[in-house]
């Protein structure tokens, strides 16, 4: 049985009773439901019970005039959005414009021109449609956002505390969802693998890149690859995950291999921002590798690098969302003040991590980051 399309609701609003009956006879001929109110108290009232798609106001009524009635419904949660026309004598031109400050979106003159006010009426309507479209649309990308980060998150690692090595980390992902995502395993008994990977865009798309690249990481399901070379993972990572075959999405890369007998470090980076070493004595390093990004072209020889380090350094590996914010409405701050702020906030707790969080957030009078903030730290125990 074919279902039978609902009736858009009209509210009229206007004291004279001949020009309820006109507008309302007009409305009904044409299609739609109207239910006529004489003053605004009524009005409220039903308003509290009942969302039409549009509401026609009058603006001079007594007790409470059109303008008064507006803005009372531009309080109320649940019909702040429905469209207010006001219905105006041509005599009434002044009060226009504070018609459209009270919150209504047009107008239509008395007396009433059929054709014109049944073509506004219509617009109005089917744009509120929209409206009402779009928002439920976004809301259903907010809850599949929502769902991609909380699943980004159950793949976060523990902290790890060993006799010789400890790691910590800080991630927020931004209100639209980057492609950021971090971890870190043990190879084997010795060697410990630390990763940062950030993928381009924002959404769910890139949110589930970055869970097909860390899963190949911390699975070590590369096909004939030595997990204890980043030059091998990122050769390896670069041959599956071409831009071309994953909707252009290409990803930035630290990743490095501690052993953590001899503190050596392995490492090699992508694209990516470098990782800051800080020495036991406070004095800060760069960690870097001059090489192309993940995904740009196929045959690229990617290389790595090595460091020795000591009992009581702490390594930071990062995305670019932990430096690349406003400082002031003409400021940007770059790498080089997130090296000072660690050398200046490091401690044996990671307090840092958050630390640096709360800091940017400050500069943001939303209190929401534009990107996703990712930071990891390393620590080798004395």
């Amino acid at each position: 049985m074919k279902k039978t399309k609902q009736k858009d609701l009209i509210l009229i609003i206007d004291d004279s009773p001949n020009n309820l009956e006109i507008a309302g006879n007009i409305l009904e001929s044409a299609g739609y439901d109207v239910i006529p109110v004489s003053n605004g108290y009524n009005a409220l009232q039903i308003l509290s019970k009942i969302q039409p798609e549009l509401i026609l106001l009058d603006i001079m009524m007594p007790d409470m005039d059109g303008n008064e009635i507006c803005k009372k419904i531009k309080q109320m949660e649940n019909i702040r959005d429905i469209p207010v026309i006001f219905l105006t004598a041509l005599s009434e031109t002044e009060d226009i414009t504070k018609a459209f400050h009270s919150g209504g979106v047009d107008y239509i003159t008395k007396p009433f021109i059929k054709e014109e006010f049944l073509v506004r009426v219509k617009n109005h309507i089917e744009l509120y449609h929209s409206k009402k479209k779009v928002v439920e649309y976004m809301k259903r990308i907010n809850q599949e956002l929502k769902r991609a980060s909380e699943y980004i998150a159950s793949l976060l690692p523990q902290p790890l505390r060993h006799q010789n090595v400890s790691a910590d980390f800080f991630f927020k992902p931004s209100i639209d969802l980057g492609g950021d995502v971090l971890g870190y395993h043990f190879i084997d008994d010795d060697h410990l693998a630390m990763y940062l990977i950030d993928v381009s865009g924002h959404g769910v798309g890139a949110a589930l890149h970055s869970v097909s690249v860390i899963n190949s990481i911390r699975f070590q399901n590369l096909p004939n690859t030595d997990f204890k070379s980043p030059k091998a993972v990122l050769t390896a990572l670069n041959k599956i995950y071409q831009m071309s075959g994953h909707n252009n999405h290409f990803f930035t890369l630290w990743y490095g291999c501690l052993n953590i007998k001899t503190y050596e470090l392995v490492f090699s980076s992508a694209g990516h921002p470098p990782a800051i070493l800080i020495t036991k004595n406070n004095v800060s390093n760069f960690l870097s590798v001059d090489n192309f990004i993940i995904g740009g072209t196929l045959n690229y020889d990617y290389l790595d690098k090595s460091v020795k380090l000591n009992s009581g350094d702490s390594l930071y590996i990062f995305s670019d969302g932990a430096f690349e914010l406003k400082k002031n409405d003409s400021e940007y701050s770059d790498i080089e003040d997130l090296r000072h702020f660690l050398l200046n906030y490091r401690d044996d707790n990671s307090s840092e991590l958050a630390l640096l969080y709360n800091y940017h957030l400050s500069n943001f009078e939303d209190k929401i980051l534009p990107d996703d903030l990712s930071i990891m730290k390393i620590s080798l125990k004395s």
